[in-house]
């Protein structure tokens, strides 16, 4: 909210500034944000409520949830504009001075194509998150309707399940994405100063190996939210109104952000 207020959205106060489409996405990322938080504190507090007092607000917990994943879809919604786009040529008009530009040296084309990947890499990468949100949105939901109802069947086990497959492969889609960007090496440097510190330290960062086991992990938790979905669906979607036969699949943390 600090961020949007001070710095990122339009205000009467701004004059000299023009407003372009970058502050214009960038606004709408904080504000969407601003949504998707103030449900997931709710949710904790509802929880909360519900040890402290002794009542049961899973109802309320999930559908703040839902509500969550929902504005999640809405923040995602910004980083597929910024990041989805077609090849970027070397001669592009300036906004600022109205006039066309040129970077067509062998180095720019090269260093275009990097970025053009990186944009791709991150195009994938926010796409699967999409598809998660909508699958943790769905999933939060269903599970919402049977906690609403005290009901423990089958049917309220089943109508979750769906959402836990989209959720899990969207999720696994996210982080293969992360994996192709974090996991070494690194392309090779353009300029010959950092290709010297290269041979000192090495073409890849530390920290890349790191995110690199955390993608290769998250993947293989997004293939087990979306079997256990696909193994619930089946062994509960056929039985209606009788007692479920497995509960509904929890959410992770990392369902509920882009």
């Amino acid at each position: 909210m600090e961020s949007a207020l001070g710095f990122d959205c339009p205000n009467q106060n701004d004059d000299e500034r023009p407003v372009t489409e970058a502050i214009q996405l960038t606004c709408a990322r904080d504000s969407t944000a601003i949504f998707r938080t103030t449900f997931l504190a709710a949710s904790k507090a509802a929880r909360a409520a519900g040890h402290c007092g002794g009542t049961d607000t899973l109802c309320g917990r999930s559908a703040l949830r839902s509500a969550a994943a929902i504005s999640g879809i809405a923040e995602t919604g910004v980083f597929l504009r910024v990041f989805c786009h077609g090849k970027t040529k070397c001669c592009q008009k300036n906004p600022d001075t109205e006039e066309i530009e040129c970077k067509c040296s062998p180095k720019d084309l090269i260093e275009l194509k990097r970025s053009d990947k990186s944009d791709r890499i991150q195009c994938a990468r926010f796409s699967g998150s999409s598809v998660k949100l909508m699958g943790s949105a769905a999933l939060a939901a269903g599970e919402a309707e049977g906690q609403c109802k005290f009901s423990k069947t089958a049917e309220s086990s089943c109508q979750t399940m769906p959402g836990a497959v989209f959720a899990g492969l969207g999720f696994f889609i996210e982080n293969a994405a992360r994996a192709s960007r974090d996991c070494p090496p690194k392309p090779v440097p353009l300029s010959a100063e950092e290709r010297k510190k290269d041979i000192i330290l090495g073409p890849s960062d530390p920290t890349q190996f790191y995110q690199c086991g955390q993608n290769t992990h998250r993947l293989g938790s997004s293939l087990d939210v979306a079997a256990r979905g696909i193994a619930g669906a089946v062994v509960n979607c056929p039985y209606g109104d009788l007692d479920r036969v497995t509960k509904p699949i929890k959410s992770m943390r990392r369902f509920f952000t882009p």
